[in-house]
This record gives structure tokens, sequence and C-alpha cells, in this order.
């Protein structure tokens, strides 16, 4: 959208900012300005974001996450801003703490539009947020995925079965479940030419390596990888078999739409985020969270039959390439800024 917005990046947060992400920015000719965030309010922190937002005088600030649009939107009011603030909600409902919720409120009354990823959880919050059931301000735009990024292309030939998951290393991931069905599909069921791969880091790398330690898996079988490039990520998905993600809870994973986009069947946990990306039996299989012998039950059974693995696949595929590109993502967003855009400059 560069021809017809110009763009500021801010990143803000408690974490270095990721090289790859200021390359990607210094590529494609996108100013941007790191603020980190220090301390629990972090008054000094917000106040150099709004400094920042000042010097740069846009017309539309858009907020990724509720708990940054209670300070930006009552700094706009304290110093009389006049940019329209779009708030984008990404946490899952049921995974809110209180700040994300009072955030999801304030947003709801007082941004100018707020952006759900699904309807199912717009839906969600308008029960507990009134204001968010307004429909001026309330915005469903899907995440979309680069079908060029994510292509379906071969990697090297190999007699193992490669399973991988794309994520933080958080509690809400459920790691542990899928590193059980593992322990259970290799040690168990005697399938040893599993090699699943891993890809994050987090607060939870050290309980996982013990995990895989205590399970008798070797690094062959299980790769605690780290954290990946895009690029990576993409390499990794077209040498992947089966992709599973165990989660406690999603509202739109990428990580998922990028292993659809690549053609993968897709395993995941049968919950909220999920449930309404993966439909079971047609382009994906679902199964209860915390359940690693139906889940080792899942896998077993693409293992054994490569043929359900590329049917699951390709309708996969299909589905992100009709519903759920980036090109109709961006096209939505589009049509809102120049909305916004236009109202803010009286057009």
């Amino acid at each position: 959208m560069r021809d017809e917005f110009e763009h500021f990046v801010l990143f803000f947060g408690v974490e270095d900012l990721r090289p790859e992400y200021a390359e990607a920015c210094s590529r494609l000719g996108i100013p941007f300005a790191f603020v980190r965030k220090r301390g629990r309010v972090a008054l000094r922190s917000h106040l150099e974001v709004l400094k920042t937002i000042r010097r740069v005088h846009p017309d539309v600030v858009m907020i990724n996450g509720t708990p940054l649009a209670i300070p930006i939107l009552g700094l706009r009011r304290l110093f009389r801003g006049e940019w329209a603030v779009v708030v984008r909600e990404t946490q899952a409902n049921h995974l809110k703490s209180r700040q994300e919720w009072l955030g999801s409120l304030i947003a709801a009354r007082h941004a100018e539009a707020v952006v759900y990823l699904t309807e199912e959880y717009r839906t969600e919050v308008g029960k507990r947020v009134r204001a968010a059931a307004r429909t001026g301000r309330a915005h469903v735009i899907p995440n979309g995925i680069d079908l060029r990024e994510f292509d379906t292309g071969s990697a090297e030939a190999s007699d193992r079965i490669r399973l991988s998951m794309v994520s933080r290393l958080v509690p809400i991931k459920d790691h542990a479940t899928l590193i059980e069905a593992v322990r259970i599909l290799v040690s168990d069921r005697k399938l040893d030419r599993i090699e699943l791969t891993i890809a994050g880091e987090g607060p939870t790398l050290a309980a996982l390596q013990a995990q895989v330690k205590a399970a008798g898996l070797s690094p062959d079988t299980v790769r605690l990888a780290g954290l990946l490039t895009r690029a990576e990520v993409a390499k990794l998905l077209r040498a992947t078999d089966i992709y599973v993600h165990c989660t406690f809870g999603e509202t739109m994973s990428n990580s998922i739409l990028q292993a659809m986009a690549s053609g993968l069947a897709v395993v995941a946990s049968d919950v909220k985020g999920v449930a309404n990306m993966v439909h079971d039996g047609e382009d994906g299989l679902l199964v209860p969270v915390e359940q690693p012998h139906l889940l080792a039950d899942a896998l077993e059974r693409l293992i054994r039959s490569p043929a359900t693995r590329r049917a699951l696949g390709e309708r996969a595929r299909r589905r992100v390439y009709t519903e759920l590109s980036q090109q109709r993502m961006v096209e939505q967003y589009r049509r809102l800024f120049a909305r916004l855009t236009s109202l803010a400059t009286g057009g």
C-alpha cells in the first residue's frame, strides 16, 4: 500500500528488536523506531511512544493488541492528538488478562476502529464489552498469508517422517503433550522414523529440554531449533510432512496459516481460535488438548497414509488461496485506512 499511504513502524516491547524486522523495514524503505518497555507501568516508555507519534504526525495509528490502547488513547485525549486510532485485537479471549479486557473496553469505546480476526472472536468480545457490538467501529479482517512465500516446493528426500511446530515457547502452548505423543509413537508403538522440530524460544524452553531428556528421546528425534527467521520457517515447512500445533487457545494462528499455505496436513488442538481455522477431517485433524494418546493416534493415521496427508494438505492450501490470502487482507485494510484518512482530512 505504499503507493497510497506513507508508513512508519514503531516497535514497542520488553524484548530486543529482532534484526529480521529491522532488515525488512530497511529493505522496504519504511522508516522505523524502537522503544523498550521498562517497568510494569512503563509511564516513561509510553511517553516516549507518544513523543515519537507526535513527531511523525500520522493520520492513523494502528495498535497491535489491546494493552497499549489504554495509554495511547489516554495520552491522545490528554494532549489533544488528532490522529485516528485502529486497535487490532490479537489475544484469545479466554486467555486475556484483566489489563487486556480493560484494553478491549477502552478500544471499543474510544478507538475509531477495532479489528477482530474472526466474527466468532468479535461476538465473544461483544458479550462482555457492549461497545464492541457497534458495527460502525467493529471490523472483521482475518489474517492473510503470502502464498508466494509459503509454497509447496519440494525438499530433500528423506526416509523419516518429519513433524514440526512453530510457536513461542510459552505456557499457553501445549508442547508437553506433543513431546509425550512422540514418545508414545517412538517408544510404545515402535515408529522410530519420526523426527520432530519445534521452532521458537521462550520461558518454557528449559522444561521442554528436561522433558525430552526424561523421555529418552534423542536429538535426532526431537530438535528444539530456537527462533527462526521467516525464510527459515518457510524452509522448515517445505521439509515437513505433517504440521502439528498443540495449544490451549489462539486468536488466529499465523503458524497454522503458513502450514496450510505450504500444503501441509495439520494436526491441531480442538480449541477456540483453531477449530474455526482447521476443519476436522476436511483440511486437517483436531484433537482434544492434553490427550497425548489421541494425538498419537491422529499422527499415526497420517504417518501410515501419505494419500490422506496429501489430500488434507491440498484442501488446506486451496482454502487459504480462496479465503485467507494476503491480497484479500490488504484490500480490507486499505479500505479501512482510506475511510479513516478521509474522515481525518474532512474529505
